[in-house]
């Protein structure tokens, strides 16, 4: 009797034993959601423009309506990583670096800590002023520079004071691109703003303001004449031409870093000279500069502070660059990087179509001129053009544009714009698909400015079959400056 009961007692502590079991494992068993992001509602590849907003809303299937989960949006840095944003969808506005990201989206359940966890894609970053036109302009005496930006026409009227969320009061005299560089060399990624109480730069990717007025010079300078600016081959030295007067700065060693110190700009070189406006530049030293007073060339090797003059050979040359005997009046970049100018012969009131092969690099070849055929407008000329890929060249009046036929100096009238309309600028596109084939200017209308765009024939005459864009909005406008996109 004893024996069954014991074997009684037994089976109950087994059968507690079981039923407890049993309950504790329904109690740590947990349900596991199958939730996951629908593989279709995020793409491989985004590209959005730097300072745009980036939009991306992913699809969620199966989440459970009772749990609570977080969101991650991590942008990968080869082995580290940081977060974009935490919120469900992406909406945020895109201060990353130009180039190509990857990112990953995750969804994770805060009970169980699992992730749902998206392909990893790429967003490329597109510089939000990385080509286009510079667009220098004054609002009731207070400099403004504007930007039109290529990919899509989009303007931002007030860029810098936009970006830099301050006020810049002084009266703007021009603004210049100083973006350039190659894959073998540095990266400049500058915009030079000259105002009537000094220089001021900005990064040409994102138009922060890099340093205070005057940074560059050791002297204050003041500017009331549009200066000239210019990089040597090989961005080796920086010169910067202003009332005659010549300063250099250091440029970017092989391989440079693209945060460029622009200064500090030497003080002026020595001697008595009256340089025109504008750098010749070659494929590698010197670099040449004209001189109205004596009218003839100097010349500025590589990392030097002081004038020499030409000693290369003008091979079959009509003139001497050490005696050219002419006065400049205005200059341009054309074909092959070889400039044109028009040049008049003082006593004799006579204009001229000069070429200057200075893109070789053992000697300036085949230098020349042609009389023009008409010399209208000239004693009241406002801006000069070359084409880079044809031999013609464009000059503005106070309303009306002429064209030269560089290889005979035949001058003909390409508009008139009429009575009211003053033109600032004008300037041939050398970049992109249009390169050569539109020619872009800005003009006046009191204080008022707009901008046209062109098209061109292969002839350099106006191409009727497309429509003249034009863009309205800015102030009164200094001057035109075509921002290229860098190589990297």
């Amino acid at each position: 009797m004893m024996i069954i009961k014991n074997i009684a007692r037994l089976l109950m502590m087994l059968l507690l034993l079981s039923s407890c079991n049993k309950d504790t494992f329904i109690e740590t068993q947990k349900e596991i959601d199958d939730f996951r992001i629908a593989s279709n509602s995020i793409q491989p590849k985004y590209e959005v423009t730097q300072l745009d907003s980036l939009k991306i809303y992913p699809e969620l299937n199966n989440l459970n309506p009772n749990k609570t989960y977080t969101y991650e949006w991590r942008l990968y840095a080869k082995d580290k990583f940081s977060i974009l944003s935490e919120n469900r969808n992406l909406e945020e506005q895109i201060f990353l670096n130009i180039g190509t990201h990857s990112v990953q989206y995750s969804v994770i359940d805060q009970d169980t800590k699992i992730k749902a966890i998206s392909i990893l894609f790429s967003i490329r970053v597109m510089g939000g002023f990385s080509q286009g036109w510079i667009v220098g302009n004054n609002v009731d005496g207070r400099g403004r520079l504007s930007f039109i930006r290529t990919i899509d026409d989009v303007v931002s009227y007030n860029t810098l004071e936009d970006v830099n969320e301050r006020s810049y009061p002084s009266k703007l005299i021009a603004a210049y691109s100083g973006a350039v560089g190659s894959e073998f060399s540095g990266q400049f990624k500058q915009i030079l703003y000259f105002t009537q109480q000094g220089l001021m730069i900005f990064h040409s990717d994102s138009m922060i303001q890099t340093g205070e007025n005057n940074n560059y010079f050791f002297d204050e300078m003041n500017f009331f004449n549009k200066p000239a600016y210019d990089i040597s081959g090989f961005l080796l030295d920086q010169y910067l031409i202003d009332e005659g007067k010549l300063y250099a700065a250091i440029g970017q060693v092989f391989m440079g870093d693209d945060g460029v110190d622009y200064g500090p700009f030497s003080t002026e070189f020595e001697g008595d000279h009256d340089l025109f406006p504008f750098v010749f530049t070659s494929s590698g030293s010197p670099t040449y500069f004209y001189d109205n007073k004596y009218e003839k060339f100097l010349t500025v090797e590589y990392l030097s502070r002081s004038f020499d003059f030409p000693t290369t050979a003008m091979i079959n040359g009509q003139f001497e660059l050490n005696n050219v005997a002419k006065e400049m009046i205005a200059a341009d970049k054309g074909k092959s990087n070889n400039s044109y100018a028009i040049m008049k012969d003082r006593n004799s009131n006579t204009y001229y179509i000069y070429y200057f092969p200075f893109s070789t690099r053992s000697a300036v070849s085949s230098g020349r001129f042609f009389e023009l055929s008409s010399n209208i407008g000239l004693n009241n000329l406002s801006a000069f053009a070359a084409s880079n890929i044809w031999d013609y060249a464009y000059y503005a009046t106070e309303n009306s544009i002429y064209k030269i036929d560089c290889t005979n100096g035949d001058v003909s009238l390409f508009q008139d714009l009429g009575a009211g309309n003053r033109i600032a600028d004008i300037k041939v596109l050398k970049h992109g698909d249009n390169s050569g084939l539109q020619l872009t200017v800005a003009i006046n209308k009191g204080d008022n400015g707009e901008v046209h765009y062109i098209p061109l024939t292969q002839f350099g005459d106006k191409d009727s079959s497309q429509e003249i864009k034009i863009f309205k909005g800015f102030g009164e406008i200094t001057n035109l400056s075509y921002r290229i996109i860098n190589v990297r």
